[in-house]
């Protein structure tokens, strides 16, 4: 499920936006795409390069501050993804 997240400043100005997948300067063929490996080796699957929304939104952001900001998502897909959801709204940089 493709996910979009959008990191709105209190002006409703828009501060950062992403989506889940690599973060920003990995390209989509340097890092595996399958959700099983055929070994067994979990290095071999997606999970642990690929970002929540929220997260790539944050990484991708202006130079703005987020302090007061909050994070839009199409999905809310897992509880981490709703912790992080609140986290952004709260966050200060």
């Amino acid at each position: 499920m493709q996910v979009g997240a959008c990191i709105v400043s209190q002006d409703q100005i828009i501060l950062g936006i992403g989506y889940n997948g690599f973060p920003r300067g990995c390209k989509d063929n340097q890092l595996p795409w399958a959700k099983k490996s055929h070994e067994g080796d979990p290095l071999q699957t997606k999970y642990p390069y690929v970002c929540h929304a929220e997260m790539n939104a944050i990484l991708n952001k202006n130079h703005a501050s987020l302090t007061g900001a909050v994070s839009v998502t199409s999905e809310c897909s897992s509880n981490s993804s709703r912790f992080r959801l609140l986290g952004t709204a709260m966050l200060h940089s």
